[in-house]
Order: structure tokens, then C-alpha cells, then sequence
């Protein structure tokens, strides 16, 4: 790997802009031999020359040429940073992030491509839906909002006032100041230096976003929004003390479906309440729970109300098959569903 210290100046916005682009970089390390390739949007680490490791988003790659134009001098990289939990104290949402959690700034800025340490799995996390298609890990990094800096709004603001449009006025940011950052979340009290400019997904009861740390959620198919246990437990409706809602049961009656392989397994899971947060996991149940009532429609438009044998195969996830949820799908039995307040509020009725 190059030398991280040298006689270098960070070119201007401008400048950068002005060199050739290249679609990759190759790193290759002098000792191994080995090299590996970044391109636009990889997420990779970046080592200081404290010895601090940070995680950024590639943007651009440009190539400094010499002065003859003969052969690349310089590799530069345009990066957003990624900020930590500890770098937004202070912030109105800092108490909303989770422990493994970063959040991705728009500031950008330009570093020498040879700070460019590995790539970096960090997991991206919709919050909103009741399930993603990809599990995230306990202990994982992951990320879900993007920020900016309040001014930037504000001149946003100040420049549509004067006619001057929307822009975003890239090539402005200073990169990541650690430390300093503040900021809020859309409906939380105006502080800070940073505010999240994502569609925020809150519970219903409290307004208040998801921590998978410390919420446990319930997810309501008749309403589709996320609700929090403590919430529930806080308005006054008891969970269901009978066990599975007779309404539920007849969404899921299999019994014209006749003996089949893991078939019991199957309404277990179907019956499930999807769940996520503190030992469900940061995704939770909702893609297994999800899949099986995509299974559950499909076989009763196209196979007579029956799901074949050939489709079980399909319903395991993370490389576990149904026979491998068995264990788990007994533990389900014993769960409550509550009534949904939100859609009780609108006089309908669903369960979660």
C-alpha cells in the first residue's frame, strides 16, 4: 500500500473536478501483492494518520495527472462520512441511534486515495416496511438516515426567497467535524448543527423513532405501521389472553388443504405476530412471516388452496428450512396479539 505521508496539497472543488475521472482504484498491497478494487458508492474504511479508523461512502474517483500528462500523480477520492453514535452527542436524535449504528452526512469531501484502507459491510436499514430482504447481523454496523448541516437548509431557503432555486450547493462541506456534531430529528426541538432529511418512520402512539436497542415493536398487516410494546402495554389494551384472535384464524384456516409435509409449521408461522427490536433482532420475523403469506395468496389464486410440495423449500430463510423453524414455531403458540389502537381509531379492526 502507498505511503500515507507525503508532500501533497488537497486539490479545490474545482480542481478536483477538472481531473480525468476514472470508474475504479486499484489498491495493491506492496507486501502480499494482493490488491483490491473500489468503485462509486463502495463503503470503505479510511485510516488517519492517528491511527483512527472511520467508515465513508466513495463518491467520485479523479486521477491528478503529471505535469506532462504523461501518467496519474495523484488519486484523489471524493467521500461522505459516515458518523458514529459518540460523534452527534448532543444531537436531539442522538438517543434514537442504535449502538452499531452510522449515519451518512451529504457533506463531501476530498482525501488522498491512499487513506483508502479496505471495504466496509456496512447493512442498509428500511425501517418502514415489515420486513427487507437482507437479515442484519447482531453486532453489525448498519445505517438507515442521512444528514446535513441546519445552515445548509437555511441557505437553501434563503436562495429559493431570492429566486436562486434549490440547489444543494455541493462542493460547499467541510467534512466530518468529530465531536461536533448536533442536529435533530423532524419533529424534536430545534438544536444542533445537523438534521436528518429522511422520511422518518415513528410509532404511532409516541412519535418517537425506532431504537433497536431499546424498543420492541409490533407490526400491524391491517394498518401497516410499526407500533411500540411499551406503547401498547401504556394505552390499556390488554393483549388477547385467548391466545391466536378468531378474526386471525379465519384468514389462515387451512383445513381444507388436507395432510402435508411440515404443514403445522407453516400455520404457525402464518399466524405469527411480526415482531423486531431487542432479542427479535434489528429486522425482526417480518420477511419469514412476510413469505409465508406471499405463499399463502399465490396457492389460493393458483393452486386450489393448497401450497405443493415443491414450494416448502422456498420458505426457509437464512439458510434454515421450515423443519429447522419447528422448534421456534411452538414457542409462538404461547404469544399475544394486542388489538391495534391505530386501527381501532379509525374503526377497523386489526391485530399485531
Amino acid at each position: 500500500m502507498p505511503k500515507k505521508v507525503k508532500e501533497y496539497r488537497i486539490p479545490t472543488m474545482d480542481e478536483f473536478r477538472a481531473f480525468p475521472t476514472s470508474r475504479k482504484y486499484i489498491v495493491i498491497n506492496q507486501k502480499t501483492n494482493d490488491s483490491h478494487t473500489f468503485y462509486r458508492k463502495d463503503l470503505v474504511t479510511v485510516s488517519a494518520f492517528n491511527g483512527e479508523h472511520w467508515q465513508a461512502k466513495i463518491k467520485d474517483i479523479r486521477v491528478e495527472m503529471n505535469e506532462h500528462g504523461e501518467r496519474p500523480q495523484n488519486i484523489w477520492i471524493m467521500i461522505q462520512w459516515f458518523h458514529r453514535k459518540a460523534d452527534l452527542q448532543g444531537e436531539s436524535f442522538h438517543s434514537d441511534l442504535a449502538i452499531n449504528e452510522l449515519v451518512l452526512s451529504i457533506e463531501e469531501e476530498i482525501i488522498d486515495g491512499s487513506c483508502i484502507e479496505s471495504d466496509e459491510i456496512i447493512y442498509y436499514f428500511d425501517d418502514a416496511p415489515p420486513y427487507q430482504h437482507q437479515a442484519i447481523p447482531q453486532g453489525a454496523l448498519f445505517w438507515r438516515w442521512t444528514i446535513e448541516p441546519k445552515a445548509k437548509q437555511q441557505e437553501q431557503e434563503e436562495g429559493e426567497g431570492k429566486g436562486k432555486g434549490k440547489g444543494k450547493g455541493k462542493g460547499k462541506g467541510k467534512g466530518r467535524k468529530k465531536g461536533k456534531g448536533k442536529g435533530r430529528a423532524k419533529g424534536k426541538e430545534d438544536k444542533g448543527t445537523y438534521q436528518i432529511i429522511n422520511q422518518i418512520t415513528n410509532c404511532p402512539l409516541c412519535a418517537k423513532p425506532y431504537n433497536p436497542n431499546c424498543d420492541a415493536q409490533r407490526f400491524c398487516r391491517f394498518c401497516n405501521a410499526w407500533h411500540d410494546v411499551l406503547c401498547l402495554n401504556a394505552s390499556g389494551l390488554a393483549p388477547e389472553s385467548d391466545g391466536i384472535p378468531a378474526q386471525v384464524k379465519r384468514e389462515t384456516d387451512l383445513s381444507s388443504w388436507g395432510p402435508q409435509l411440515y404443514l403445522d409449521v407453516f400455520l404457525d408461522i402464518l399466524r405469527r405476530p411480526i415482531r423486531r427490536g431487542k432479542n427479535d433482532g434489528i429486522v425482526g420475523d417480518g420477511l419469514l412471516v412476510s413469505r409465508a403469506w406471499e405463499m399463502f395468496e399465490e396457492s389460493k389464486e393458483s393452486h386450489e388452496g393448497r401450497v405443493t410440495d415443491t414450494q416448502w423449500m422456498y420458505m426457509g430463510i437464512n439458510q434454515r428450512t421450515l423443519e429447522g423453524w419447528r422448534v421456534e414455531s411452538t414457542v409462538m403458540l404461547e404469544e399475544e396479539y394486542y388489538d391495534c389502537p391505530t386501527c381501532r381509531s379509525q374503526g377497523q379492526s386489526g391485530f399485531l
